[in-house]
């Protein structure tokens, strides 16, 4: 393959193949202002820079040659993962034309991936781009750079790239110009290619070859380690041939695979398999790789590794033995053809980045040409095939179905075949603990897999999932192997279905396809999401007791109970969690959410929208500070049952706190199946169409007589008071006494003048309330025959619409006034936006072009007889209210009511697509820019909304939200929450992003303090009401302790004073949070922050130690002397203990004596240039004096 690079023109430079989401960019350089260098000629290099790890990266473009005036006018493209400290280098050379030396004219480098411009003028700098390795600072403002008069540099920049899908086109971080890149992707017919009937031919007998392949290997295993045993035990598991499409610069595809079996019956030169490679809508002047790959399976004593109860007997390692290219260009052959494509192996990088087996033989073997043969059938690419290839990203991902078909078998080429998890092991393992096979050069070397899109493991071992719709960031199998095998011992309990039978565990690994009809033909419509809290991994060690809070869907915040993290003594193993009160006797717990359609209204299919594309965020606390340890956001996507009675998946999640990783959060989160309580749902509409013309129902008008008193309460309570009901029965006892004695008397009973005085009374006390009431009444009556109710669903942040159905029933024109009560609704003049809405909402209701937008006020109507018209309204809440009741009169020109319309709005709680926290000083301001989705930046109408009227919100350049809230004075427990809700539309009917805000108010401390020195600062602590058992709690106790350290009481109407003790071990400005919390209740009581500024001490003395690199730890010394006429015991401290320790940290010196003070530097002080300062502090704690060490 010696003509590889030069007949197909691959790139030798670096590139960074970084995997992730990368956005677009066009860059154009236009021209070079300034210049008095009329007779050179001038080229421009443009180059990746990053300014916090200082290194170069990527590939590096260099313009042509051009002459005065210096006009390039030369247009590049790129996609990058942008980043904080992504910079583009830009060096201006000057060419002399006849000595054709070089000379750099100025440079700078550009932070500005954040917004797009057009032809803006860059200044620039003196010197060449290389200083850039020696500047910390380069900003303009450190007064480290020096402008370069006159020269500028006219840029501009655009995140739209002329070039389409262009991810797929080039690698990440590599420069190129359009007009490269079509060259080199020039238009063709797409082609699909099946090779069938594959072959393998190799030099000489396979069975030889193997062994001295096997041979070769033991020995260079041998002579790296003399103590391998067990020679005999390597054997070959797998012998497999790979493909895939190569377009010059990276693999287009993933690896297909296909097994081979050696049939020494027939050749015992051939390797043939019985599989088909599909390679899919392939360009013909694009190359197809293949590699012949042996799997060796390795016993674990053979590799010294160290057994563990969940590893494997024996490990794998894979080879690549030889490789070949072809290249059909834009002629292919025929189908059916056989064709031939010569192989090697030997020294050298192939496309994969690895490196091959090199063979040796004797001399008695002669050496001749290995070859892959197979069958081509090919046909023209119309499209993916169904249910083969799914197009995500730009490329294409293979359906993990069977690993083999029968050859010549068209019907069965639909299965694609993906690389075996075997060789993602490998990977891993490699990764973890690099072979020592490629430490010194053997006939046979370690290789790496190839680039197949998937990102290296980085410092947490997260390897994301290649569709990065799923958001989830696999871990490396061996740390799994051993978190599962803790998990499964631990005794969990299974998240069993209503059958009382385990959830379908879903693999990650296998593609995921949704079927919205197969969710809806469900009868178990009701979902019940369990989370399961299995296991925590934390970088903040001093953390024992956590407890978590959980925003799902539309359900208010829950908060699970207190969980102990148990220890454990292997590093890297995440922690078991279980119940603090002990009154479960398994471990971790489980947190449910049950969405039932028949009680949540207006939800029937909302839920199933959501799974696909909501999150569930989970905050971690720490029990004992209360201080906020980190967050995770749960994409849902793989939790959609399709049919199964109960799915579950067991998965860790990344947590991070301000950006940085703080740990892992291990759950097993689980959706059953259930039937709905309810089977008829009521679907509360947020649109509706109310027709004014209706009239109620005459049997709502037929009323049953009842009594006066029994109607009217208030007339009851009138005459039935108390002072009347006892005059009453004091008379009824003397009538009754007075019966008695006249009874033998006469048998008629003569009516008691004053008690028939008394009911002639409350006769006229109810007539004459009826007359009071009776205007009333009837106003009533007549109201509520003209009053129509309606209920609206409606949901923070997002619109609902309503029509009101007008009619004129008089034959005369008519006029109508519309007046509401509520501000949240608002009447409709805009033409487009009625049309909008009436688009969004489904209504097909005619609508008058300026119907509205003619009068003087806009609830003015003017109706022609018989006339109908469709009134537009729109709510837009602004309460958190779950129901809010609002009212709209119709009357004609005199204000008589003609109809009333009574709207009930219940609200929903919106879902969340984001959930931040922050802590801030009382009385300041809270400023903070909240990073808007790539997906949403090229929207021409962005625009954000707050739900608090007081906080200030703005879209910077469609890249970042910025707000701006007041913080209150603080108090205990002092939260301030609002959303924060982005829009695409002109409109703002619909948020695309919903954002949850939390600001923590604390009160402000401030401490400034030398480097070096310790700074005690008192605090005071008011004692309230009641007798508390409290303890103070420090975000940073290496920098910033407390004191008391351990629990105190606090007495009621005391104070108590708390020490502040800081020691700053770097300068500059820092916060940190300090909560005092009641042990008893678990509320905090009392929260600070401390926001310190450290300086940098007065260094006395500068010493230059030049030390060898070493594995050993380096002894230096230094002199000191006591300049006191006593005798003095000084403290010894650094800034970096973990470079630089002391043989004694105190040190007495005889009055007017020096001493020699013993340094030890660690072999990683001495591997790299450092800058290490010694403090010298007397009993007091106050620094003497300083000195700086420089280690080079």
């Amino acid at each position: 393959m010696k003509d590889w690079t030069e007949s197909y023109n691959v790139s030798k430079a670096h590139i960074d193949w970084t995997a992730g989401a990368t956005l677009p960019y066009q860059l154009d350089v236009i021209r070079v202002d300034g210049s008095s260098q009329s007779q050179c000629l001038m080229e421009i290099s443009v180059s990746f820079y990053d300014c916090e790890k200082r290194v170069c990266y990527g590939t590096t473009w260099i313009s042509p040659q051009v002459t005065s005036p210096f006009f390039f006018g030369k247009e590049l493209v790129f996609h990058t993962n942008v980043a904080a400290s992504t910079c583009l280098l830009i060096e201006i050379t000057l060419i002399d034309e006849i000595t054709k030396k070089k000379q750099v004219l100025a440079w700078n480098c550009l932070k500005m991936f954040k917004n797009s411009f057009t032809n803006k003028r860059h200044e620039m700098y003196q010197g060449s781009a290389r200083s850039i390795f020696f500047i910390r600072d380069i900003t303009a403002a450190s007064g480290n750079l020096v402008k370069r008069d006159g020269v500028t540099l006219i840029l501009s920049l655009n995140q739209k790239s002329p070039v389409k899908d262009l991810p797929s086109q080039i690698p990440c971080n590599y420069i190129a110009n359009p007009v490269e890149i079509t060259k080199r992707h020039k238009s063709a017919q797409l082609v699909s290619i099946y090779l069938e009937q594959l072959e393998v031919n190799i030099d000489h007998d396979v069975s030889k070859f193997e062994e001295q392949m096997l041979f070769l290997y033991m020995a260079d295993a041998k002579q790296q380690n003399s103590n391998v045993r067990q020679f005999d035990k390597v054997s070959i598991k797998e012998r497999r041939l790979k493909a895939s499409v190569h377009n010059g610069l990276h693999f287009t595809d993933q690896f297909q695979v296909v097994y081979l079996e050696n049939n020494r019956k027939h050749d015992p030169r051939t390797l043939a398999s019985k599989g088909v490679i599909s390679l899919l809508n392939v360009n013909p002047a694009h190359a197809i790789i293949f590699s012949l790959e042996y799997v060796l399976e390795v016993p674990v004593s053979f590799t010294n590794v160290k057994m563990v109860s969940s590893m494997r007997q024996s490990q794998v390692h894979i080879m690549a033995v030889k490789w070949g290219v072809w290249i059909p260009w834009t002629y292919l052959p025929i189908s059916g053809s056989e064709i031939s494509v010569p192989i090697a192996g030997g020294p050298g990088i192939t496309p994969q980045k690895q490196l091959v087996f090199t063979e040796s033989y004797g001399p008695a073997i002669k050496l001749s040409s290995s070859a892959v043969k197979f069958k081509l059938v090919k046909q023209e690419a119309t499209g993916y095939l169904e249910g083969t290839l799914i197009r995500t990203q730009g490329r294409a991902t293979p359906v993990n179905l069977d690993t083999t078909v029968d050859g010549g078998n068209l019907g069965n080429l639909t299965s694609s075949i993906v690389l075996p998890t075997v060789e993602q092991e490998v990977f891993a393992q490699q990764k973890r603990a690099p072979s020592p096979l490629a430490r010194t050069p053997s006939p046979l070397s370690a290789v790496r897999l190839p680039d197949m899109g998937l990102s290296t493991p980085g410092k947490d071992n997260q390897v994301p999932w290649k569709d990065e719709q799923d958001l989830l960031d696999l871990e490396e199998p061996e740390l799994e192997k051993a978190t599962y095998a803790k998990i499964y011992n631990a005794g969990f309990p299974d998240l069993c279905n209503e059958e009382d039978r385990p959830a379908l565990e879903i693999d990650l690994a296998k593609h995921y396809v949704y079927s919205h009809a197969l969710e809806k033909r469900d009868h178990k419509s009701c979902n019940t999401i369990m989370l399961q809290f299995l296991a925590l991994r934390l970088n903040n060690k001093r953390t024992r007791h956590v407890f978590f809070t959980i925003k799902f869907y539309r359900f208010p915040s829950d908060t699970t109970p207190i969980l102990v993290m148990e220890p454990c003594d292997r590093p890297g193993v995440p922690s078991i969690l279980s119940r603090y009160d002990k009154t479960e006797s398994v471990p971790g717990h489980i947190s449910s959410f049950k969405v039932d359609p028949g009680t949540m209204i207006g939800e029937p299919w909302e839920f199933l929208d959501f799974i696909q594309s909501g999150s569930c965020f989970i905050d971690v606390w720490d029990a004992d500070s209360l201080f906020h340890v980190g967050s995770s956001s749960i994409k849902l996507k793989r939790l959609a049952r399709q049919g199964e009675h109960g799915v579950q998946i067991t998965h860790s999640y990344p947590l991070h706190n301000q950006q940085q990783l703080v740990g892992r959060l291990h759950l097993r989160i689980g959706n059953i199946g259930s039937h709905p309580l309810i089977t008829d749902t009521e679907n509360l509409p947020s649109s509706l169409v109310i027709d004014l013309s209706e009239t109620r129902d005459s049997s709502e008008l037929i009323v049953k007589p009842r009594p006066l008193m029994d109607v009217d309460k208030n007339l009851a309570s009138m005459l039935n008071s108390q002072a009347v009901i006892k005059n009453i029965k004091s008379r009824k006892a003397e009538r009754m006494e007075a019966v008695r004695r006249e009874l033998q008397a006469s048998r008629a009973i003569p009516l008691i003048d004053d008690v028939k005085q008394s009911l002639e009374n409350q006769l006229k006390m109810i007539d004459n309330y009826r007359k009071k009431i009776q205007n009333d009444v009837i106003r009533e009556a007549l109201l509520a025959n003209i009053t129509i109710s309606r209920t609206i669903s409606s949901e923070l942040g997002s619109v609902s619409y309503f029509e009101l159905a007008i009619t004129n029933a008089s034959s005369t024109s008519q006029v109508y006034k519309l007046v509401w009560d509520s501000p949240d609704i608002r009447l409709i003049r805009g033409e487009k936006e009625v049309r909008k809405l009436k688009s969004l909402f489904k209504i097909t209701t005619p609508y008058e072009d300026d119907l509205l937008s003619s009068y003087s006020s806009p609830s003015d109507l003017v109706l022609q007889g018989r006339e109908e018209v469709y009134i537009p309204f729109a709510y837009t809440p602004t309460s958190t209210k779950d129901s809010i009741q609002s009212r709209i009169d119709i009357t004609d020109k005199k204000s008589s009511p003609i109809k009333m319309v009574l709207l009930d709005f219940k609200q929903k709680a919106p879902v969340l697509t984001g959930r931040y926290i922050f802590y801030e000083a009382e009385g300041s301001f809270c400023k903070r820019t909240l990073g808007v989705p790539a997906m949403f930046r090229d929207s021409p109408e962005l625009k954000v909304r707050c739900s608090d009227p007081d906080v200030i919100c703005n879209v910077t350049n469609n890249v970042e939200v910025f707000f701006k809230a007041k913080v209150p004075s603080a108090k205990a427990n002092e939260l301030i929450t609002f959303i924060i809700f982005l829009f695409t539309d002109t409109y703002c009917h619909r948020p695309v992003q919903v954002w949850e805000v939390d600001i923590y108010s604390l009160k402000r401390v401030e401490i400034s303090a030398t480097v070096g020195t310790t700074i005690r600062f008192p605090v005071v602590l008011h004692g309230n009401d009641i007798l508390r058992c409290v303890t103070a709690f420090s975000s940073n106790p290496n920098v910033l302790k407390i004191n008391p350290e351990r629990q105190f009481v606090l007495v009621p109407g005391t104070i108590q004073e708390v020490n502040l003790v800081y020691e700053p071990t770097a300068a500059g400005h820092a916060q940190y949070l300090v909560h005092v919390v009641d042990t008893k209740t678990t509320t905090v009581i009392e929260r600070w922050m401390v926001i310190t500024v450290a300086q940098v001490p007065m260094i006395s003395k500068t010493y230059d130690i030049p030390v060898q690199v070493t594995a050993v730890p380096v002894v230096k010394n230094i002199s000191f002397t006591n300049p006191y006429p006593n005798d003095k015991v000084f403290r010894l401290k650094t800034n970096n203990p973990k470079l630089l320790s002391f043989k004694s940290t105190d040190v007495t010196i005889m009055k007017n004596q020096s001493t020699n003070i013993g340094l030890v530097l660690s072999p990683l002080a001495v591997s790299v240039p450092n800058h290490i300062l010694i403090f010298v502090l007397d009993e007091e704690q106050r620094c003497e004096e300083c000195f700086s060490i420089r280690v080079s």
